[in-house]
């Protein structure tokens, strides 16, 4: 019960949509691949107009934009993808239902958003292997029908926490650097820490200017 209620968290904040605001019942205008920044999904436009192509712009990843990450498995593939009316269908496999509950959460989330932000759709029936996934690969969300971004949006959720990146060891050099820039006031001296970064590489420029 732990794992549910962890996961029901997960799905919800999700829907803090960062492009304008969701629209929970229908697609936003021109289609977009969702990515999880933080604690929301952020849209960002592709030039595509179908189903098939609008997942395989998911499966791509994210833009090179720091932040933006997706909980896709490398092995996960997509079978098949049709639009009957508003309502599409996308076939995956096994693959996109590995994993623990938390990023399968994620995944679901970024598939409905992206796939009904496709001109017209407002539902999206997801099959594993051409079968209703198990209930328990998806248990906060009824897999049997089409599904709207109104049913990814109802569960209370946290995102699970990002991987921290990993830090180079602070180098002498650069923190001698980055004092002086700091004596002369182009460094804040909070950001004095011998690690390169663009607060360092701003106030360089601003030195050399």
């Amino acid at each position: 019960m732990r794992r549910l209620a962890w996961s029901s968290a997960l799905v919800v904040a999700m829907l803090a949509v960062s492009t304008g605001g969701s629209m929970a019942n229908g697609a936003t205008p021109g289609t977009k691949a969702f990515f999880v920044l933080g604690k929301q999904l952020v849209g960002v436009p592709v030039a595509t107009s179908t189903p098939r192509a609008a997942v395989a712009k998911l499966f791509a990843g994210p833009p090179p934009r720091r932040g933006l990450m997706a909980y896709m498995p490398k092995a996960a593939r997509l079978l098949h993808a049709s639009r009957s009316g508003s309502t599409a269908t996308v076939d995956l496999n096994a693959a996109f239902a590995s994993g623990r509950l938390e990023p399968r959460s994620a995944r679901i989330a970024q598939l409905v958003y992206t796939v009904s932000s496709v001109r017209g759709v407002r539902s999206v029936l997801v099959t594993i292997e051409g079968q209703a996934p198990d209930p328990k690969t998806f248990p906060l969300l009824d897999m049997t029908v089409p599904l709207k971004r109104v049913d990814i949006a109802r569960p209370k959720t946290k995102l699970p926490s990002p991987p921290q990146p990993r830090l180079k060891p602070p180098s002498p050099a650069i923190k001698k650097l980055q004092q002086r820039l700091a004596d002369l006031s182009f460094l804040p001296a909070r950001d004095v820490d011998g690690r390169a970064g663009p607060e360092t590489s701003f106030a360089v420029t601003a030195f050399q200017k």
